[in-house]
């Protein structure tokens, strides 16, 4: 299922405040009038482009991981060094779940518990996987990066940076971001480097 809202600024609201009002009150208490008042708009807006709640939800999984997948694509340069390129894949995603915390709450929270959640998501995951793969596959040749499961580290890497970098914007006092960037960085890439 793939939703095509071609106003942008209508997308944009839908999912922000799909994203706010799930975050906050969890799958199942949200309701549809809520996320329309959110966004400032009639709850027909949203029946317009949606069935219901479920279906809003799944696009909001999908929007997300595509803005991802799109951010992560068009910063990274397949002629750069391996190394560096996970490295700026690792500060994409720190970035990207700073700016989209409540997109990550529901992500952790909400879509591994039904089953046809998990697997659009598992579909959407396949896909950042694969950009991430061909990184590790290539490092592999280079004898960069130890032989490994490319599937496994993609996955780590996806898991690590999103659990990691939530935990720490649940914090409530103010902190620098890059000491944790670099520590994420660090796990990461002494794990599977070859020294």
């Amino acid at each position: 299922m793939t939703i095509i809202i071609k106003d942008l600024d209508t997308k944009k609201r839908l999912f922000d405040s799909a994203a706010k009002v799930f975050a906050k009150k969890g799958f199942d208490k949200a309701t549809v009038d809520e996320i329309a008042d959110y966004a400032g708009v009639a709850k027909g807006t949203i029946y317009y482009y949606f069935r219901g709640k479920e279906e809003l939800f799944l696009f909001l999984m999908e929007e997300g991981m595509e803005r991802l997948r799109l951010r992560i694509e068009s910063k990274i340069n397949d002629a750069d060094e391996i190394a560096y390129s996970l490295g700026k894949i690792i500060d994409i995603h720190v970035d990207f779940v700073k700016e989209n915390s409540d997109l990550c709450i529901i992500l952790l929270s909400e879509a591994w518990g039904i089953s046809a959640r998990q697997e659009r998501l598992q579909d959407m995951l396949d896909k950042y996987y694969s950009i991430v793969g061909k990184f590790i596959d290539a490092g592999i040749a280079q004898k960069v990066i130890r032989p490994m499961d490319k599937g496994v580290i993609a996955a780590s890497l996806f898991g690590i940076t999103t659990v990691a970098a939530q935990h720490f914007l649940r914090k409530k006092d103010a902190f620098d971001w890059d000491p944790v960037n670099s520590q994420i960085r660090e796990i990461l890439l002494r794990g599977i480097l070859v020294d």
